[in-house]
């Protein structure tokens, strides 16, 4: 049996990490990742700085572990808007939704997080030190375009989608207009028209792999 006393200390800690990690999505917005110090963070979470350290070894981890919780968060979200009472198709569509809004409610650090190698290739330097913030980070990323491929399979054994190539392929070129949408927003350091780009992609889709246009 687990010692009630150190379940107490884990929530703390983990709680207390989640402060950092909010404070520092705002200074990280606020700055970008070269301009954001230690120092910064630390006060908008309402910690010194020594005491960072014992939750987090640098700016880079910091960094890591904020992009691998926000990307965690859309993966969770992406499940929820994977509904089995909707068609294959509409259900693309809203996670294609999740994905947008997600970038849309968070959009100054979403573009910061959109400029690795700001952070990312920071952390590619530090990968010997950071290998498993990193590695999980990756493994989150990959998670998205698995998603997506899980939609197309069940999509084409219903019969609402026919192709021949494989589903993993299909999905990350989904996600690849995604992310060019997204790029696109960035350049532009604005929002585009949620609906409109869902649009745009959910026809792509079904007249590129939709049954009734074969």
């Amino acid at each position: 049996m687990v010692d009630p006393k150190v379940l107490r200390e884990k929530a703390v800690r983990e709680a207390k990490r989640g402060l950092i990690l909010d404070a520092a999505r705002k200074v990280f917005a606020e700055r970008g990742f070269h301009e954001t110090r230690l120092e910064d963070i630390a006060a908008e979470a309402g910690f010194s700085k020594a005491s960072l350290y014992n939750y987090y070894t640098d700016k880079e981890a910091i960094f890591l572990s904020l992009a691998t919780r926000e990307l965690e968060r859309i993966v969770e979200e992406l499940g929820k808007a994977n509904d089995p009472e909707r068609n294959s198709l509409e259900n693309i569509e809203a996670m294609i939704r999740v994905i947008f809004a997600t970038f849309g409610e968070h959009f100054a650090f979403m573009l910061t997080l959109a400029t690795f190698p700001a952070g990312v290739a920071c952390a590619r330097m530090h990968e010997s030190t950071h290998s498993v913030l990193f590695q999980k980070h990756i493994e989150g990323l990959k998670r998205i375009p698995s998603l997506f491929a899980d939609v197309l399979v069940r999509g084409r054994a219903s019969g609402e989608f026919c192709f021949d190539e494989d589903a993993a392929d299909i999905a990350r070129y989904i996600t690849g207009i995604i992310r060019s949408v997204l790029l696109s927003w960035r350049m532009d350091r604005k929002m585009g028209d949620i609906n409109k780009e869902t649009a745009r992609i959910v026809a792509f889709i079904a007249h590129g792999i939709g049954a009734q246009t074969r």
